[in-house]
């Protein structure tokens, strides 16, 4: 539902939408809310989840889909997570840290 701007703007828009009208589904070329920095899209997203306040949300990170190993989760989900077994839950509870342009500092680098 969100998207950073500077994946917006590498976006083919001429094949993303032959593709999508050749499978019958041009709404799947519909463009994301996007902003510049990431603090901006989580901000905006957060306040689309009614009445739950962000600290409670949960919300998971990933690397990507081929780096499923390793996860950032909020602590509403690691409180959960810890009573799955097979999961194993390591580290402690942290804020989001941004740099100084607004930018997620990402866990796993």
């Amino acid at each position: 539902d969100f998207a950073l701007t500077r994946l917006i703007d590498k976006i083919d828009r001429h094949a993303t939408y032959t593709n999508c009208l050749c499978s019958c589904e041009p709404a799947m070329a519909a463009i994301p809310t996007h902003f510049p920095t990431d603090r901006e899209s989580l901000e905006t997203a957060f306040k689309t989840i009614g009445l739950t306040p962000p600290e409670d949300a949960r919300v998971v990170h990933i690397q990507n889909t081929l780096h499923l190993e390793t996860l950032s989760i909020s602590r509403v989900l690691a409180q959960e997570a810890s009573t799955i077994p097979g999961l194993e839950v390591t580290g402690t509870p942290a804020p989001l840290s941004f740099d100084d342009k607004g930018f997620l500092i990402l866990p796993w680098q």
